[in-house]
């Protein structure tokens, strides 16, 4: 990237980072921490840091039908825990029939207007309570369950899709530029009028300067500008071509970790405003990089933490973000009062009654997915544990045991100290 651009991306992360008083009061610069990025995304990106494409995948009909349900799901469990301490069998047998369907719906059941078969063998142990949702139809069980009159019906009837929809309009990115790593959250669609996410915090995440400035937890997002292992993959519409202010329709961060010297990269949980821009941009990116592992579908798959092997690699300048001591931020918890919201004659719990919380303290980069991505206390090392079982199934050879990859790169002296200290 010529030094106009990258100048201008770090202004533009600055200015995100800035939304935050407690990044504010740590006095964060981007431009001090942002670190370069590993071998493997400045040969695949190139000068630009940043690459986008076209996926050429089909959605699937059920993604649109899951959207749709959503506030279906919400109407029926309100109904159902209103009443569940009465006598109201009905109510909850609707609730769960809707959970069932949710589970077990496919594109098939939709194309062939079939009920799945774990819906209609539970409607049938209901007995005469459910007995009007016996038909085999989906059609007549949608109705029956969300009323003539809902958008899931109305859609199913006149909009749903004879064959599942080819993704060949929204764009994958994968970007190290400055202004995307620190905007993961920030440009979240809601930012700009758009949608919420449908999971994560207030509608982006936890690492959102705008929506989480309360809380120490957005200061590990400059620790993130700090690591040179992390990048991050987003999804935009058509008409959204503006790098400098995208709406991350699905955004997930990517690390890369190596095998035997071979580059890999790590896919953690996505972000999303349906359950359509999360498929197009997870299938997109398993389809373009052969060497992407996606944690969702190890963790359906394979046990947690048994038989795995352990991939380590050391940070050339440790990733820590460390804030002095002495840097005070208002208590959101109590808004700087010192009282506990609920029980006024109480201190607040949160600053002891001071109304102000010392910032001051290690960060570590954010990792949205544990399980499988670590990075190390000291802030020296990062590590991705995978299930032997899935790395044979892959065709990769499984050692049993933590592999270190050789590397040409200098190991930091505060790194060397705190390993040699244990």
């Amino acid at each position: 990237m010529n030094k106009d651009m990258f100048k201008r991306s770090l202004s533009i992360a600055q200015d995100i980072v800035d939304h935050s008083y407690n990044l504010v009061a740590a006095e964060a610069e981007v431009s001090e921490h942002y670190r370069e990025r590993d071998t493997y995304f400045k040969e695949l990106l190139g000068e630009d840091m940043h690459l986008s494409f076209q996926p050429d995948i089909k959605t699937p009909v059920s993604a649109a039908f899951l959207d749709l349900l959503e506030p279906e799901t919400l109407r029926l469990a309100q109904l159902h825990y209103a009443n569940r301490q009465k006598d109201n069998s009905r109510t909850a047998k609707e609730y769960f029939v809707n959970a069932i369907l949710e589970e077990s719906i496919t594109d098939e059941h939709l194309l062939m207007n079939t009920v799945p078969r774990s819906v209609s063998e539970y409607v049938q142990v209901c007995g005469d309570v459910l007995k009007d949702m016996r038909s085999p139809k989906l059609s007549k069980l949608l109705v029956r369950l969300y009323g003539e009159q809902s958008s899931v019906v109305k859609w199913y009837t006149n909009k749903c899709p004879r064959n599942a929809v080819r993704g060949l309009e929204q764009s994958i990115h994968l970007s190290i530029m400055p202004h995307h790593i620190a905007g993961m959250s920030y440009f979240a669609p809601l930012h700009q009028g758009g949608e919420k996410w449908m999971n994560g915090f207030s509608g982006t995440s936890c690492m959102d300067p705008v929506n989480n400035s309360a809380g120490r937890t957005v200061l590990q997002l400059m620790a993130s500008i700090r690591d040179e292992y992390l990048g991050i993959a987003y999804l935009t519409d058509p008409n959204d071509t503006d790098i400098w202010k995208p709406k991350y329709l699905a955004r997930a961060l990517v690390r890369v970790f190596y095998i035997d010297n071979e580059p890999h990269m790590i896919l953690c949980r996505p972000y999303y405003v349906s359950n359509s821009a999360q498929h197009i941009l997870i299938e997109g990116l398993k389809q373009r990089f052969k060497n992407l592992h996606y944690v969702t579908e190890m963790r359906e798959k394979y046990a947690l933490r048994r038989d795995t092997t352990t991939f380590k690699l050391f940070y050339t300048e440790n990733v820590v973000y460390e804030v002095e001591s002495g840097k005070y931020v208002t208590c959101g918890h109590c808004e700087g009062s010192g009282k506990d919201p609920e029980e006024p004659e109480w201190d607040c719990e949160e600053c002891d009654g001071e109304g102000e919380l010392d910032i001051g303290g290690d960060y570590l980069p954010y990792v949205d997915d544990t399980d499988y991505v670590q990075v190390h206390y000291t802030g020296g090392s990062q590590t991705v544990e995978l299930p032997n079982q899935y790395l044979l199934e892959k065709g990769m050879k499984a050692p049993f045991f933590v592999t270190e990859e050789a590397t040409t790169k200098k190991i930091n002296i505060r790194t060397l100290v705190q390993l040699l200290a244990g």
